[in-house]
């Protein structure tokens, strides 16, 4: 689910070069910590048809989940700036955790009020794993490999995507959607707690000072909006086709689909944005267009499992490279001092757009069936593509006008080599 100091990245490089001993253990962790996060929305969605209530409750519950994580993101990134993402990991856990936990145990007592209270909370509390990775890269990563290791990180948590339901499907297969939400709290609490001891000493607190609001540049607000639209196709397509699989008789088969759907992303992280060339605000508008048009089969596929699958593939192709473009552009027009924080802004956006989608998509499932509850997944591209093609103008005045920075070298406890961006110097790229 979403390191902004920098100036233009550089060009893309044909392979990563070897990173610093603390890139791969920072993300395997960071990758550990978020498959709880993906692993929700389908345990609750399962929870409330397991407990008998329709689609458009199932889309309520799931909605009041990202809207919280989309409410409280900014304030938790901003923490994470202000004191270090160690107590915020560690606070934000333990509160998202036992939230889970609750509606675990009693959801029937809960009822559907209840249940999305609960789910609201364990959003709102969801650790900002997300945004603390993505604003560490820069000052671990080496020079000139920033921009494919963002890439690389955009495909890697598809992985996730593919795993995180598979897991869901498994745990309910042999005991319960309960014991699968249960599941996630568990997995909650002993991930971010695995993240917040890889990042240790090295997501510290920015310098202390004023700081400027994070959405202060247009173009951030430009990208976050387009985020934002591809975050409701999200949300359509996970509920559309849960949906349209519980039609067909194959509720059980949502997970494999889903991860299908994980799996081109995944792909097209790999292979095509390693061979994406050109400048990233030129780059948005067109991999927009793509995912608007690989929409488009969906709806008439949606009473045919397999070919639903095989057409979510391709759709997926789309979706890393989307990611990676994203996160390159926040970083060029983001400030190192708040880079935690104008990537929860981002995440926010997209977990907005999620609860947007999960909701409309429910009204439209309940109105006109599971083909109807993709047509916010045809839509919200339509407007992104508006969105994105005045980009190029904006990042440019935002790169121009946004203080420089420089990255120096430093040495982290590990012994590893890290570089950090210092207000008032320069640095030749930063990210999403």
């Amino acid at each position: 689910m979403l390191g902004h100091a920098g100036r233009m990245p550089p060009a893309p490089t044909a392979s990563l070069p070897a990173p610093p001993r603390a890139v791969p253990s920072v993300l395997v962790a960071a990758l550990v910590a978020r498959l709880p996060h993906v692993m929700v929305s389908l345990s609750l969605v399962l929870l409330v048809r397991d407990l008998g209530h329709a689609y458009v409750v199932a889309g309520a519950v799931t909605a009041a989940f990202v809207a919280g994580m989309a409410g409280a993101a900014p304030l938790l990134g901003r923490l994470a700036d202000r004191i270090g993402a160690v107590p915020v990991l560690a606070g934000s856990a333990a509160t998202s955790g036992a939230a889970l936990a609750l509606a675990a145990a009693v959801p029937g007592r809960l009822g559907p009020p209840g249940l999305a209270a609960a789910a609201l909370v364990a959003g709102a509390a969801t650790p900002p794993v997300s945004a603390v990775l993505r604003a560490l890269l820069p000052r671990i990563a080496r020079e000139g490999g920033l921009r494919t290791l963002y890439a690389l990180e955009a495909a890697l948590q598809e992985a996730l995507f593919i795993s995180g339901p598979l897991i869901v499907v498994g745990v309910v297969a042999v005991a319960s959607p309960r014991a699968a939400l249960g599941a996630c709290a568990l997995l909650l609490l002993a991930g971010t707690a695995g993240f917040a001891l890889a990042t240790r000493g090295r997501a510290t607190p920015a310098p202390p000072g004023r700081r400027a609001w994070a959405l202060r540049p247009p173009a951030l607000r430009r990208v976050a909006a387009c985020y934002a639209l591809v975050g409701v196709v999200f949300g359509a397509v996970e509920l559309a086709t849960i949906a349209a699989l519980d039609e067909a008789g194959n509720r059980g088969l949502a997970g494999v689909v889903l991860a299908a759907w994980a799996t081109g992303s995944l792909t097209g992280g790999l292979v095509v944005a390693r061979r994406v060339r050109g400048d990233a605000a030129t780059r948005l508008a067109p991999l927009l267009a793509c995912l608007l048009v690989l929409a488009l089969p969906l709806a008439p596929l949606a009473g045919a499992p397999p070919l639903l699958a095989a057409a979510l593939v391709l759709h997926g192709v789309v979706i890393a490279p989307t990611l990676g473009t994203i996160y390159e552009l926040v970083s060029r027009v983001s400030a190192a001092d708040v880079l935690t924080e104008a990537f929860a802004w981002t995440t926010s956006a997209v977990f907005a757009g999620v609860a947007l989608g999960n909701a409309l998509a429910g009204v439209l499932v309940g109105w006109g069936g599971p083909a109807a509850g993709y047509g916010p997944a045809v839509a919200a591209p339509a407007l992104a593509v508006l969105l994105a093609r005045g980009l190029r103008a904006e990042v440019a005045s935002s790169t121009a006008t946004t203080t420089p920075s420089r990255r120096t070298a430093q040495t982290l406890p590990s012994g590893a080599t890290a570089t950090s961006t210092s207000p008032g110097t320069e640095t030749p790229s930063q990210r999403t």
